[in-house]
């Protein structure tokens, strides 16, 4: 019994080749910090790349309200295309389907503005 503790305690079971856990983690976790979380140990990373706001309040509300005026005109459009013959259930299914292309709108709204502002800041 007590040499299978002193086992145990060596890293690893020579009968079993089980290594030890503690060691294992120890390392996956020192691995896991540099690989996902490099900006927090390493503070010449944050100095080459400097942080530039492009996008202003102005941007964001025109963003808004060309989203909103999508989800609008999807919902509208939409509509004959439902499986429903009531016609509160299908602008409800209308509405729904629009949510996902709104949502890509908003995000190829906002790479192309901030593409734009920084093609503009460079010249």
């Amino acid at each position: 019994m007590r040499a299978r503790v002193q086992e145990r305690n060596s890293g690893e079971l020579k009968g079993q080749g089980i290594p030890d856990l503690r060691r294992i983690a120890t390392k996956f976790e020192s691995f896991a910090l540099t690989v996902f979380l490099p900006g927090i140990f390493s503070s010449s990373l944050m100095d080459n790349a400097p942080y530039q706001k492009l996008l202003n309040k102005g941007h964001l509300a025109l963003g808004a309200i060309l989203t909103l005026g999508v989800f609008i005109l999807m919902s509208i459009l939409l509509r004959p295309f439902t499986f429903s013959p009531d016609p509160l259930i299908a602008q409800l299914q209308a509405c729904f389907t629009a949510i996902p292309i709104t949502a890509v709108f908003w995000f190829a709204y906002h790479m192309f503005m901030l593409v734009l502002i920084d093609q503009r800041k460079r010249k």
